[in-house]
């Protein structure tokens, strides 16, 4: 995902862009609430998951799949189940 700078300081997001950003709000929420913090959640993000294919979360966070595949692990995480 690339950052983009509105040019008019009046924009709005589009549709599409407003439900990428809740997606991922509610990842990092869920991230920090299974982790037990914001700290803890921020540094997961940048570091790679074995149950993620040795990815790091926050590159799996640039696709929707990769978004499913974050809630699904971060569940997992929560329930004791790794594998």
């Amino acid at each position: 995902m690339k950052a983009q700078v509105a040019k008019d300081p009046g924009a709005t997001l589009t549709l599409e862009q407003s439900k990428r950003a809740e997606q991922v709000s509610a990842i990092l929420s869920q991230a920090a609430k299974v982790l037990g913090s914001t700290a803890a959640a921020d540094a997961w993000m940048t570091r790679k998951a074995i149950g993620l294919d040795r990815k790091m979360p926050l590159e799996l966070m640039m696709t929707p799949e990769g978004c499913l595949a974050l809630r699904d692990y971060l569940v997992r995480i929560e329930y004791g189940v790794y594998c």
